[in-house]
């Protein structure tokens, strides 16, 4: 089902403010704080269309509308196909580009590109080398800051996904250095509340590395694609 310019506008926007605000987003708070050259009413029937389409469902009778992983996804398309990307490569080179040079310690590496990656996008990071059979994870303090995290079964269902994730990490299907983002129901170790960004990239030497950033399903998309997609240029640079 193809969705109006308005149509698409809006629920580029509910996603944007869901993201941010982790709160149910209604017509009024989207004709109030984000300017919509239209009247409440008129958002609200495409929020009932946009719910319709299941783009975005409605959690309680009362509140407003949350994206669904199909609107999610329609986001995540927008970004990969605007393809504007910011640069994050003078960031990550201050943070990590000195332990990137000695590639003789790939523990270091994957302890520093995993804190860094947690750091700048408030999630859990991971970096695994098959080769070595070393895999690194960091930013546990960080995710858990998210709402989402106050709630105990999603604590339980967040460890269950890690857990198989990490046993079936070699069995997932990629391109080298393209981005691949799973959001919900698309993950294939867990059908949870949760998203996986998620990169194959190749260091010098033909050491092949996987770089990961996991955590709530509405996390920072744009930053954290634009996050390992700086950080694969920075690989490049070193072969």
């Amino acid at each position: 089902m193809t969705l109006s310019e308005r149509q698409a506008k809006i629920l580029q926007e509910v996603c944007q403010q869901y993201i941010k605000r982790a709160f149910p987003i209604s017509s009024q708070f989207l004709k109030e704080k984000c300017n919509f050259p239209c009247s409440s009413a008129t958002i609200r029937n495409e929020l009932l269309a946009l719910e319709k389409k299941h783009y975005l469902s409605h959690p309680y009778i009362s509140s407003g509308r949350i994206p669904t992983d199909k609107g999610y996804r329609f986001f995540v398309d927008k970004i990969f196909e605007e393809g504007r990307f910011l640069d994050f490569q003078a960031r990550l080179k201050k943070e990590i580009f000195s332990e990137l040079k000695n590639l003789s310690d790939i523990l270091k590496i994957s302890q520093k590109i995993s804190q860094t990656l947690s750091k700048l996008s408030s999630n859990l990071a991971l970096t695994y080398f098959p080769e070595e059979e070393i895999l690194w994870k960091e930013g546990w303090e960080e995710v858990i800051k998210e709402p989402e995290f106050q709630n105990i079964q999603y604590w339980q269902e967040f460890l269950v996904t890690l857990n198989e994730f990490e046993k079936n990490i070699e069995k997932l299907e990629w391109e080298e250095k393209k981005v691949k983002v799973y959001i919900g129901q698309e993950n294939p170790f867990s059908k949870k509340e949760i998203s996986v960004i998620i990169t194959k990239t190749s260091f010098p030497r033909k050491k092949e590395a996987m770089i990961a950033i996991l955590g709530p399903k509405r996390m920072d998309f744009k930053r954290n694609i634009c996050l390992v997609n700086s950080l694969i240029k920075i690989i490049d640079n070193l072969i």
